[in-house]
């Protein structure tokens, strides 16, 4: 259990990490929850962010709703994803 828990953690601080590093080349900040804005958001502002998401599975057809901001795709993208990674998974694996 405590890996999971490692493992977790290793995550987050690379998600902190890559956006803090693609905000400082792009010398830019991001409008967090509460609308503050920051040049070094938390893993966990940035996890809060995500929560706004919400993908709607009709048929075999998904969308991604973001009721709130702009800033949520543009964090995703800062960290190197798009809103793909939520619309289409990686099927297999098992």
């Amino acid at each position: 259990m405590s890996f999971v828990f490692q493992l977790a953690l290793l995550v987050a601080a690379y998600l902190e990490y890559q956006v803090r590093k693609s905000l400082e080349q792009k010398e830019s900040s991001l409008i967090l929850p509460g609308k503050r804005k920051s040049t070094n958001p938390t893993a966990r502002a940035l996890l809060e962010m995500f929560d706004y998401l919400l993908v709607v599975k009709q048929g075999s057809d998904r969308a991604l709703i973001n009721y709130h901001w702009s800033g949520v795709i543009r964090a995703l993208e800062l960290a190197g994803f798009s809103k793909e990674i939520y619309l289409f998974p990686p099927r297999g694996g098992g």
